[in-house]
């Protein structure tokens, strides 16, 4: 079992590493249209760069405080349409397409939460122009989430395969460590994840039982 010191600061760490992309182009961005040497298109490019790193930097907190953070360990239901306007504004900055097909109210936050990591770990398998489905349907007494892919490279990377069957990634926890924390947290909530092929990408899904109204 691993140290919780450690895994919370190789957790921390994916977090910074999430964050530090759009926050180099936003400096970048700035560099730009505060130069007084550039012209008019330049500052005008800079400019759009600084805004476009910024949402992206403030929809990836926002949406990180619920997948991640405390935000989502308090009792109770989750409101679809709040957490649905979360992946909206994450989508909105990339260039994937979401599609969402939640089709049940009965989804507690902490469930909401394994729903969100499944897909921070699934959608990089659809490449920067694929297709993300995020799902949720109730089966008898259970409930069923699925994060679909649809695109390039259409599978998951060898670190996370490894990070959910419970063994330590080749290159180690930094790259496999929110996979491992995606595990424990479904399993916390009685969920089993599981993945496979699809046509044309790969599919994620957990099922459990769904809480009482």
């Amino acid at each position: 079992m691993m140290e919780s010191t450690r895994f919370a600061s190789l957790l921390a760490s994916r977090i910074f590493h999430d964050l530090v992309s759009p926050l180099t182009v936003m400096i970048q961005g700035s560099s730009i249209a505060f130069d007084d040497e550039m012209g008019p298109s330049m500052k005008v490019e800079g400019e759009k760069l600084m805004k476009d790193s910024l949402a992206g930097i403030d929809a990836k907190i926002q949406f990180m405080r619920f997948a991640i953070g405390s935000q989502a360990m308090t009792d109770g239901w989750t409101d679809p349409h709040a957490a649905k306007a979360l992946f909206d504004k994450l989508f909105a900055v990339g260039k994937q397409k979401l599609e969402w097909k939640v089709e049940t109210f009965y989804i507690t936050n902490r469930q909401m939460r394994v729903l969100m990591n499944m897909t921070l770990m699934v959608m990089e398998a659809a490449g920067k122009a694929g297709t993300v489905r995020v799902m949720a349907r109730e089966d008898g007494g259970d409930l069923v989430l699925e994060v679909q892919a649809i695109g390039q490279p259409g599978e998951l990377k060898a670190d996370v395969r490894d990070a959910l069957a419970g063994k330590e990634p080749e290159r180690g926890w930094g790259t496999g460590i929110h996979p491992l924390f995606a595990k424990m947290i479904a399993e916390e909530e009685g969920m089993i994840l599981s993945y496979g092929p699809i046509e044309g990408g790969v599919s994620m899904s957990a099922r459990g039982l769904r809480a009482k109204d």
